[in-house]
């Protein structure tokens, strides 16, 4: 997040711009992060289970 701050505030980008978007790649790597933890339970209930 630091370097794509600091990358963004070198292209010229406000402040408000900056957080919006740093915001929006915080939902992207959640959701990212969230699919694949629940692809991981989802194959240890099934071991679980059986």
């Amino acid at each position: 997040m630091t370097i794509s701050a600091f990358l963004l505030s070198r292209l010229g980008q406000g402040y408000n711009s900056i957080v919006i978007l740093l915001a929006l790649e915080l939902v992207l790597v959640g959701l990212a992060a969230t699919h694949f933890l629940e692809g991981m339970a989802e194959k240890r209930f099934r071991g679980i289970e059986q």
